[in-house]
């Protein structure tokens, strides 16, 4: 989904999967990233999908916390 949404590779996904809270939170403060969302109209129908509820609001709240600014964690 992180590729379909913020259009980043599978090894990045991977890779921030895997990483520490501590090392999250140096990287989004010393890193300037530009990015654009994308969606597929499929990802769209998915997230709102409402037998998916266990998934549609995580999905939400992390878009609503990716738009709201550089370096603020929840």
């Amino acid at each position: 989904m992180a590729k379909e949404v913020f259009g980043v590779s599978r090894e990045l996904a991977e890779l921030v999967a895997k990483a520490t809270d501590s090392q999250l939170r140096h990287m989004s403060g010393t890193t300037v990233t530009h990015f654009t969302l994308r969606f597929a109209p499929s990802i769209i129908e998915e997230i709102l999908d409402d037998s998916r509820e266990e998934l549609t609001h995580p999905v939400l709240k992390k878009l609503q916390q990716s738009l709201q600014g550089r370096g603020r964690w929840r």
